[in-house]
């Protein structure tokens, strides 16, 4: 089942214990749906979580010498400035 956050208005009883004036709580969609209704909770918007970018190597090595960079573009460089026939 779906859960739903809600800001608490008015401290209240929830599921398990005693809320908060003010606490965002998880609750059931018929539970969030019950609480709103009677005027002890609101509706939060909850934005979707954030993509996490995959991790970028700590450093880039040449495939033909011993050299490193900390940027890919760096070694793009490298690669074009020193082993353009390789």
């Amino acid at each position: 089942m779906s859960r739903v956050q809600v800001k608490l208005i008015h401290g209240c009883q929830i599921p398990g214990r005693y809320g908060r004036p003010g606490e965002v709580v998880s609750l059931s969609m018929n539970q969030a749906r019950a609480y709103v209704s009677s005027g002890r909770a609101m509706y939060v918007k909850i934005s979707p979580p954030t993509p996490i970018a995959p991790e970028a190597p700590d450093l880039y090595s040449c495939p033909h010498c011993d050299k490193e960079y900390k940027t890919e573009s760096g070694l793009n460089n490298h690669l074009a400035s020193k082993h353009t026939d390789e």
